[in-house]
């Protein structure tokens, strides 16, 4: 799905972003920006790893050591913008000393890219785990998404655009423009000749409607639409209504005898004509309606991104 990598990539222009505003000597003021990166880490990290982290504040003011706290799980995290390995030892101290029994687990999520080596304090008799695969930052967080479902891709994404409507303001409009331009599209294939019974099927009928979608969908240029890979799938759709066309002409050459818009009665038609033509019309219908399918999901994605 073209749309998931969109949306990874505008995850990645958020992250970057707010990363921009806490590394030292961003625009804001770091402690007001450290506070609201605090709840944004907490939902993000809750999204992707399945915890229910919560804000220590909300839990009881000046919380020790961590900012947030899974209590069912046991986990505990502290965010943090400080460079080096000071703030990490004194939180795993902290932790060491007034939350066994609380936490089994730290994490330390940082806001600012992480180093490549921590000397880190030894977890020598606590019962709290933590390592340097304990410590987080949004290069992390961007290995995570790209590794998880659809789901929460589209959580993540709807989740960032929020906080930063500002940020997004134009890519809103693209993908907005983009379910237009889709819908627009998929109304063309909204006809009787790919949903119809058997039973009450046309070859002629059939016959004109095939060539009429196919050229409408030429016209309003549809395989060559925003998105890639509905692109494709009105690619393949057009290519089928083609081949099939192509394929009457061969084996029934006198149907383009017949007026456009006409229903000649079945002894018009020669020996078997009238039902094998209409078998082989309706072959059609199965690979086309995948690609709608196709189309119909990304359309569904990009309902969920714009939600």
């Amino acid at each position: 799905m073209l749309l998931r990598q969109t949306l990874i990539d505008e995850v990645r222009l958020g992250l970057a972003v707010l990363q921009g505003y806490i590394r030292p000597g961003g625009p804001l003021n770091l402690t007001d920006i450290n506070i609201h990166a605090e709840d944004f880490v907490g939902r993000v990290l809750n999204s992707l790893y399945g915890w229910s982290l919560v804000n220590t504040n909300t839990v009881k003011s000046n919380y020790p050591c961590i900012d947030l706290l899974d209590k069912d799980k046991e986990i505990g995290v502290q965010v943090t913008s400080e460079q080096g390995v000071g703030k990490i030892n004194v939180t795993y101290s902290c932790c060491a000393n007034q939350l066994i029994g609380t936490i089994t687990k730290l994490y330390i999520f940082s806001l600012i890219p992480k180093q490549g080596t921590y000397a880190l304090k030894k977890n020598i008799g606590s019962t709290i785990s933590f390592s340097k695969e304990n410590i987080l930052d949004f290069d992390d967080v961007l290995k995570k998404i790209k590794a998880s479902p659809d789901d929460k891709v589209l959580d993540v994404h709807s989740y960032v655009v929020s906080q930063m409507p500002a940020v997004f303001a134009s890519s809103r409009s693209k993908m907005q423009a983009s379910r237009r331009e889709i819908t627009s599209c998929l109304k063309i294939l909204n006809r009787e000749v790919l949903k119809a019974p058997e039973r009450f099927e046309h070859p002629i009928k059939m016959f004109d409607a095939i060539k009429e979608i196919r050229i409408d969908l030429q016209k309003i240029g549809a395989s060559r639409i925003a998105s890639a890979t509905v692109a494709a799938e009105f690619e393949k759709i057009t290519e089928e209504l083609r081949q099939c066309y192509y394929k009457i002409i061969d084996e029934f050459p006198y149907f383009s005898d017949f007026p456009k818009g006409s229903h000649p009665p079945y002894d018009k038609f020669r020996a078997d004509d009238y039902g094998r033509s209409i078998k082989l019309m309706m072959e059609i219908r199965h690979p086309i309606n995948c690609s709608i399918a196709a189309i119909e999901n990304e359309l569904k994605a990009i309902d969920a991104a714009l939600a």
